[in-house]
């Protein structure tokens, strides 16, 4: 038996927008998001955390119903 090596969420998001960046990737009560825009909105709460002096290795913490704003939120912080 052959071990895959491991995945980050984040690998995994770079490889679904390779594969199909359109198709939907997450629908919360019809709210849907495609790997593309869940890239877009997560790349640009990244930056506005950025221009705020969070960095690589700090710690981020949201206080968020689970909805896409935390799915969000939660690869912006990566």
């Amino acid at each position: 038996m052959t071990e895959r090596p491991q995945t980050t969420v984040l690998e995994a998001l770079t490889r679904r927008l390779a594969a199909d960046p359109d198709g939907p990737y997450l629908d919360f009560e019809g709210d849907e998001y495609s790997a593309r825009r869940m890239d877009a909105e997560s790349n640009r709460l990244a930056h506005a955390l950025g221009d705020l002096g969070v960095g690589k290795g700090d710690r981020v913490a949201t206080l968020l119903e689970n909805g896409p704003a935390q799915v969000v939120s939660f690869f912006a912080a990566l």
